[in-house]
């Protein structure tokens, strides 16, 4: 019997997409492709690996949210926007916890 490589599957032979449970009000819905360059991918995570990448987007966000706040405070501030020196100082905040995505 012959066994398709993960690359070589179609979707004929991965079956029905799973539910999402755990999320209230999600589940699988038709998908609009509108723009040629967009690549839409469905993780299907284990509840270890759903934490770590919802962890991981949190903290992402709250590095952002903290740094363009605080570019923002210089733009407003009629400051010159220190795009360095921002950086370096979250840069150095973030890479302990973000490692190689900061």
């Amino acid at each position: 019997m012959f066994v398709p490589s993960l690359g070589e599957l179609s979707r004929d032979l991965w079956g029905p997409a799973p539910t999402s449970a755990g999320m209230p009000g999600e589940g699988v819905y038709p998908i609009e492709y509108k723009n040629r360059r967009t690549n839409v991918v469905r993780l299907l995570l284990n509840g270890a690996q759903e934490r770590r990448l919802r962890r991981l987007a949190n903290i992402s966000a709250r590095l952002f949210n903290e740094l363009n706040y605080e570019r923002r405070q210089q733009f407003f501030n009629h400051q010159r926007v220190d795009f360095r020196g921002t950086w370096g100082k979250y840069y150095g905040k973030y890479k302990g916890v973000l490692g190689v995505n900061a």
